[in-house]
């Protein structure tokens, strides 16, 4: 018989159970009518024929019952923030709340009418005691009481210390003729002046009277020489014998050798004791304070290298102290801005070496040649134990020592003295500078100064010759200076 038809795969294509058992098969076709036999006894059943061939594939089979829900997975990664949403419809109002607290009092309202008048109303019991009241304001003031007594003059205070020395001030007008001074000693004895003309002879005089009669002639061989004496005196000279108030004429004469030898005693005085005048000029103010006590200060002649007086010097004397002053010459730079950096870096700059129109100082009678006051400093060094100068420094937006932004002296002036020493306001102690005024610490558009002084027991540092200020360069940075004497002692 036919095989089985394959049964309906699976959901999961497996290959299905085998089918039941083929149907009989149909009838064959119609043979020939045969003669008809003796009917046949039944015949056995025929075997199960063999299983078919495998079918195709069947069709899916309908979709399967749904399966039980799977477990929640992990939540996933927060996505990107929306997008605000439309601001949504107003909502219906809700309810009225329970009403608030009270609200804080109202301001007054305006003032009503005025009400009629009241009746007299009992009289109150006494109040209590009222706080103490504030107190007035002062009253106008009085008028001025009568004027006190003269107190008593106070006693004087003390002197206060001596002060530096300032620059020279301009020479004055010319003073009025004083009063005549009384006559002084007599000068010495001029030399004997020359011989003068001989004068006309003289008339002859009248005869005198007969002298008195001659002492008794001498011995025989005498009488000779005697009678040549007596007629040709004037011609032998000596070899006459010197009688009584008979003229002399090779008499010495002595008033001259008198007036010579005060006239060179004159001279040795005024070398060993000279007055400083420009004729005999001193060595320096020390040694005329030595010989001249009772001299005041004031301006004298001095020559230290002792030579020739034609190259003596003009100084000041302070006979106080013995100190011999040299003016600077000129004693003042004008203030003006000297120096402008448009690179403004701040730096020390030279004064005489780097600044346009700049100069070093010069010390003495400006009439003299540098060279030979060079040398007259130079002597008036070594005659010295020590050496000061004071300088001021007038300053416009220019800090001089102390800077008062920073509080340090990181910007203070340098001065230079005569042997190219530096001085500084800090270091070594021996090229420290003092400071007797600072007005200089600060940048204010207006003119201020600031006093220096430098003192110093090696007077071959000083005079000082140049300054370097660092706090200039800017168009409006501007100074100048005064330069006080140089003194020795």
């Amino acid at each position: 018989g036919e095989s089985g038809k394959p049964g309906i795969s699976g959901l999961n294509g497996e290959r299905g159970p085998p089918g039941p058992q083929g149907l009989p098969g149909l009838a064959g076709t119609a043979g020939e009518p045969g003669r008809d036999g003796n009917p046949g006894s039944d015949g056995l059943p025929g075997r199960d024929g063999s299983p078919g061939g495998k079918g195709d594939r069947g069709e899916n089979g309908s979709p399967g019952a749904p399966g039980a829900p799977g477990h929640p997975g992990p939540p996933g990664p927060v996505g990107p923030a929306g997008k605000s949403g439309d601001r949504g419809e107003t909502g219906p109002a809700g309810p009225a709340g329970a009403p608030g607290p009270a609200g804080s009092r109202g301001a007054p309202g305006p003032q009503g009418p005025r009400g009629d008048k009241g009746e007299t109303g009992e009289r109150g019991a006494s109040g209590i005691k009222g706080h103490r009241g504030f107190p007035g304001n002062p009253g106008a003031p009085g008028s001025p009481g009568p004027a006190g007594h003269q107190g008593a003059v106070g006693s004087p205070g003390p002197a206060g210390p001596r002060g530096p020395v300032g620059p020279s001030g301009p020479p004055g007008k010319d003073g009025t003729s004083g009063h005549p001074g009384p006559i002084g000693p007599p000068g010495p004895r001029g030399n004997r002046g020359e011989r003068g003309s001989e004068g006309s002879p003289g008339h002859p005089g009248q005869p005198g009277p007969p002298g008195p009669p001659g002492a008794p002639g001498p011995c025989c061989g005498y009488g000779a020489g005697a009678a040549i004496a007596g007629t040709g005196g004037e011609k032998a000279g000596m070899l006459a014998p010197y009688y009584g108030d008979d003229p002399l004429d090779f008499k010495i004469n002595t008033e001259e050798i008198m007036s010579s030898l005060k006239s060179v005693n004159g001279q040795i005085e005024s070398l060993i004791s000279p007055d400083g005048s420009r004729k005999n000029p001193a060595r320096n103010c020390r040694d005329l304070k030595f010989c001249h006590p009772e001299l005041k200060s004031g301006e004298y002649w001095v020559d230290p290298n002792q030579g020739c007086k034609m190259d003596a010097i003009k100084v000041f004397c302070n006979m106080e102290t013995g100190e011999t002053c040299i003016n600077a010459s000129p004693s003042s730079v004008p203030r003006k801005n000297w120096f402008i950096d448009s690179s403004g870096e701040k730096k020390y700059v030279w004064f005489g070496e780097s600044m346009d129109g700049g100069f070093q100082f010069n010390y003495g009678n400006p009439e003299l040649p540098e060279d030979i006051l060079d040398v007259q400093l130079a002597f008036l060094r070594l005659l010295s134990s020590r050496a000061s100068q004071n300088i001021t420094y007038h300053c416009k937006n220019s800090i001089a020592y102390m800077d008062q932004a920073s509080g340090n002296v990181k910007k203070a002036l340098k001065l230079m003295g005569s042997n190219e020493g530096e001085f500084k306001a800090e270091g070594n102690s021996k090229f420290i500078y003092t400071v007797l005024e600072d007005g200089c610490t600060r940048h204010t558009g207006e003119w201020s100064k600031t006093v220096f002084e430098y003192r110093t027991r090696k007077a071959v540092r000083l005079p000082i010759v140049d300054i370097a200020p660092y706090d200039i360069g800017g168009p409006d940075q501007e100074f100048g200076v005064d330069l006080g004497p140089v003194c020795f002692l």
